[in-house]
């Protein structure tokens, strides 16, 4: 009976719930003791030791079972033969927190929680003084220069420079150019560019390209401290050396150039900038006028493809490269264009000049369009700009071919009243004229004053403004008195009919 027990025990242990059906099972007779003395009588107390015996005996068992069979914690579980194998579950890698519902962000980078000052560079801890050895010295590395200080370094820099000579490696150059450039120090910078100038750009391939604006910065400071003969003598020198450092040269190193040469730039010159706009590099439009106004009469078509090209690219338009793209229109005899661009001046906030007025004139005089021309002679004059002798000379082809000889006779008046010299054909023109009609004495002394003024130009000598002929005014007072009738007589024939 004991070995039945024994073996219903053994059995039972292997289960889920091994030890405590053995508890039970065990258990049991003793809490139906008083209740099976009265059937089973004397067998039961008798067999009462046996089954104390046997539970504490079971109990051992199990017990030094279970220490055999248990692992260490965190000692990989062993594979019992037959047995299924359990592997942990898995956790997937969700991209969102499902309770909050937000992204979970990775964790930062160290580098990226070093606290950092305004400016962006590592601020150093308050506790840093606290530090010894390298670690101290490491975070006093971090900790950003205050203003006075880094200006007493730049000034060390520039002071050793000076007394060493600048050293031609790209990083002691790139040193000098910030310290330059923070101290607005005019001498070192030049001093730095004539080292340039006569050793050439530093190159180290190992070393990190400069920074384009710190170059530039530099550059600028130089163009605004060369005066204008120094300009023109290494101004081309110094393009080049700006293009060495790989930037191009600025709208404001551009202008500098421009006005040492008071906007008359050179054929060499003007061809430089010609270069650098076929390159590709960006002109300031400083730049743009000078190549159309060199190029309005001699290359039309240059100057209108740069207009249209400072339009398309938004560059701003000034006067200078206005009246040169008129003149342009006006020498390809495109004068509806030259008038189309004259009433949009205001649109780019420009005012018509005596060039612009002439501009125009000369155009509407080339094109047969005589009216045009005097209308805008007359309100050039109404503005307050005084025509040259080119704009007279227009005007009054333009009146003597409308057969208003009495008005081309008054601009000739006004125009020697105004101390403005005619030029050679307008004398030619107007003399003829008044030998056409009769007026001997006038046209004499117009011819012998254009006489007077060419010789005077073949001795080097200034065109003298002429005198006014005698009888010129009686002849104005006729020819007005003639027109008037003749106007009175087209009215009366009109009323007539």
């Amino acid at each position: 009976m004991a070995q039945s027990l024994f073996e219903k025990i053994s059995s039972l242990k292997d289960s889920q719930h091994g030890p405590l059906m053995c508890i039970i099972v065990l258990a049991i007779p003793f809490t139906m003791s008083e209740m099976l003395a009265t059937v089973l009588g004397d067998l039961v107390v008798t067999c009462q030791t046996e089954l104390l015996s046997l539970l504490l005996l079971a109990a051992a068992y199990y017990v030094g079972f279970a220490n055999a069979t248990a692992r260490p914690l965190g000692a990989p579980s062993t594979k019992l033969a037959g047995a299924k194998k359990v592997l942990p579950p898995k956790v997937p890698a969700t991209a969102c927190d499902p309770q909050a519902r937000q992204p979970v962000r990775p964790v930062a980078s160290l580098a990226s929680q070093i606290p950092r000052g305004a400016t962006g560079a590592p601020r150093m801890p308050r506790d840093a003084g606290s530090l010894a050895g390298e670690s101290h010295e490491a975070i006093k590395k971090l900790s950003p220069m205050t203003a006075s200080e880094q200006r007493e370094v730049d000034t060390q820099i520039l002071s050793q420079a000076k007394d060493e000579g600048i050293a031609p490696d790209a990083s002691t150059y790139s040193k000098i150019m910030d310290a330059c450039n923070r101290l607005n120090n005019s001498d070192v910078a030049l001093d730095l560019y004539k080292q340039m100038l006569e050793k050439g750009v530093p190159y180290d391939s190992d070393h990190v390209p400069m920074n384009s604006h710190t170059v530039s910065k530099f550059f600028r400071l130089v163009a605004e401290n060369l005066d204008e003969k120094r300009m023109r003598e290494t101004g081309l020198q110094l393009l080049q050396v700006i293009q060495a450092h790989g930037v191009v040269p600025t709208n404001a190193i551009q202008n500098s150039l421009i006005c040492a040469w008071k906007s008359k730039l050179p054929d060499h010159v003007l061809e430089v900038f010609v270069k650098l706009r076929e390159r590709g590099v960006s002109l300031s439009s400083t730049a743009y006028r000078c190549i159309m106004a060199a190029h309005e009469r001699t290359d039309p078509e240059r100057t209108l493809k740069l207009y249209d090209e400072m339009v398309e690219r938004g560059v701003k338009l000034d006067r200078v490269a206005y009246n040169a793209a008129l003149c342009a229109c006006s020498h390809l005899g495109m004068v509806d264009q030259a008038l189309e661009l004259f009433e949009k001046m205001p649109e780019h906030g420009l005012v018509p000049n005596g060039k612009t007025y002439g501009a125009l004139i000369k155009a509407c005089t080339s094109t047969g369009k005589m009216k045009e021309a005097v209308d805008l002679f007359d309100s050039m004059r109404e503005a307050g700009i005084g025509p040259n002798q080119f704009a007279y000379h227009d005007a009054i082809q333009s009146c003597v071919r409308m057969r208003k000889i009495g008005k081309a006779i008054t601009l000739y008046r006004d125009m020697i009243q105004a101390n403005v010299s005619p030029c050679d054909k307008t004398y030619v023109y107007l003399g003829k004229e008044c030998q056409k009609r009769g007026w001997t004495t006038a046209a004499d002394q117009i011819l012998q004053a254009g006489a007077d003024s060419k010789a005077a130009q073949a001795r080097g000598e200034q065109a003298p403004v002429p005198t006014l002929p005698p009888g010129l005014e009686e002849l104005l007072r006729q020819e007005n008195s003639d027109a008037s009738a003749q106007v009175e007589g087209v009215a009366a024939d009109a009323g007539a009919e």
